[in-house]
């Protein structure tokens, strides 16, 4: 049987003829369902399409229109016929369906193989995704397909191409001499090459025999590679490995290994070489408790063959217990500063010239709050380095307790801590204008305390003047004295 469908001619005489036909015409637009959806939907059953039935002019476009599960295809070309069970449509070809959008010059649907076929400028279009193919074929009963020089946009911003791709399984994709990236599509900065390479949907990519380029440039090849792509989901594996040159530690050389602990921790452990310094390790630990609370340690060590090693610890976290108590670790420190200087990662960090260690628990009422607190702050210069320790403190505050039966309020703030501080200095001597170092310590066990209490009294000064009375104390005591004169 040979029928044309053209617009505004007369539908089909038989009723089960118009139904036959758009059962068929369905199974043209399953293509791109099967390509954007991962599967073919189960089979309807049978519906009734609005089919023209008169050979339309050149310039004009055939519609078809099948409804299915409360929504509906739309299939727009040129021209569409059926013979001997092989439909056909042609010129400039559209199938629309919810959010997908499928383009090409032609397609053909064999109803006796199940096979559909397309060729010529074919594009496949879901929100985000844009997939495009010069030529396919797809088999409907077994899921699986050939795609002829495969390109264009995966979710995330991934853009990959490939010379051959195929649909082995309804999750399953294999793709051969392609390329995958993340840069601007024209001009990568960086993209994986390989031979081939099998994706299982939302669960690995494995890629033989791969090659990391950077600008072009091949950069490392990697026999076999497998990596995680689930979604919302973080996945143990191996890091990218980076690479640089600097005049001052030559050729670097990193590679990192990131491990998950759980669905609230995970941590990523790097090691870098540098071919005119030595080798480095670094660990960074990341968990978070619940919503406002969390722990983040950094750290990072380098054996330094020029003797400007060391070790530096960054720690950020905030915890909260519930009851008014919260509680917080905060380090900057550094073993040396010229370690600081010369790794640090960024001119502001690298200039920074103190470093902290700072602890503290903290427990709040309505209107006061006591706070324990450890307390480690040192200053580098080019020549002095200065230390204050305060280890450990307390303080207790009170903010406008109103005192009974008067117009006043009452404040207070107070504290007491062990604390001491080291000084070193350098000054030029007076005659000679040779360098002398100097030294101030104080002794580790000083006790300091300190009680500021005060009152806040309001008086109201007729109708536009208010005066506020201030009347407070303050008392200081420290159990050590220096003696002689202290450094400025």
């Amino acid at each position: 049987m040979f029928a044309r469908f053209a617009a505004g001619g007369p539908r089909w005489a038989h009723p089960k003829g118009r139904a036959a036909a758009a059962g068929r015409w369905r199974r043209v637009a399953w293509l791109g369902l099967v390509l954007a959806l991962g599967g073919v939907p189960a089979r309807a059953g049978e519906e009734t399409a609005s089919a023209p039935a008169q050979k339309p002019a050149e310039s004009a476009l055939v519609e078809t229109v099948i409804p299915y599960e409360g929504d509906q295809i739309v299939i727009r070309s040129r021209e569409q016929t059926a013979e001997k069970g092989i439909y056909r449509v042609s010129g400039d070809v559209v199938i629309l369906y919810r959010d997908f959008e499928m383009r090409a010059d032609s397609l053909e649907y064999d109803s006796n193989t199940r096979r559909v076929k397309g060729e010529g400028r074919i594009e496949f279009r879901r929100g985000v995704q844009e997939i495009s193919c010069d030529s396919f074929e797809f088999d409907i009963g077994t899921k699986t397909g050939r795609f002829v020089r495969a390109r264009g946009v995966a979710d995330n911003n991934v853009h990959l191409w490939a010379e051959e791709g195929e649909k082995a399984g309804p999750d399953v994709y294999i793709f051969r001499d392609g390329q995958i990236t993340t840069c601007q599509y024209d001009h990568p900065h960086w993209l994986f090459s390989s031979g081939y390479t099998k994706i299982v949907k939302d669960e690995t990519a494995t890629l033989h025999g791969s090659v990391f380029r950077m600008f072009g440039v091949p950069v490392l090849y990697l026999p076999w590679v497998k990596m995680p792509i689930l979604k919302r989901e973080r996945k143990s594996g191996l890091l990218i490995p980076t690479g640089g040159y600097s005049d001052d530690k030559g050729v670097r050389l990193s590679e990192g290994v990131y491990v998950t602990l759980g669905r609230s921790a995970d941590v990523t452990l790097t090691g870098a070489y540098f071919s005119e310094r030595g080798y480095g390790v670094g660990v960074d630990f990341r968990s978070r408790f619940s919503d406002i609370s969390y722990l983040n340690v950094v750290t990072y060590s380098v054996d330094d063959n020029k003797d400007e090693g060391g070790t530096a610890v960054n720690i950020d976290s905030l915890f909260r217990f519930g009851n008014g108590f919260r509680g917080t670790i905060f380090a900057n420190y550094v073993s040396n500063i010229v370690f600081r200087q010369v790794y640090e990662g960024d001119f502001a960090g690298a200039i920074r010239p103190d470093e902290a260690i700072t602890g503290f628990l903290t427990k709040t009422w309505d209107n006061s709050a006591a706070n324990f607190q450890l307390d480690r702050h040192s200053y580098y210069f080019d020549t002095s380095q200065v230390t204050s320790r305060n280890l450990p403190g307390g303080s207790f505050r009170m903010l406008g307790d109103r005192l009974p039966g008067i117009p006043a309020y009452f404040y207070l703030d107070s504290s007491a801590a062990l604390v001491s501080k080291d000084a070193t200095w350098e000054e030029a001597d007076p005659v000679t204008g040779a360098p002398i170092d100097y030294s101030f310590t104080t002794p580790r066990d000083m006790v300091r305390l300190d009680v500021y209490p005060r009152l806040v009294l309001p008086v109201q000064l007729g109708e536009v003047a208010r005066l506020t009375v201030t009347p407070s104390v303050r008392a200081t005591y420290y159990s050590h004295r220096q003696q002689g004169q202290p450094p400025a």
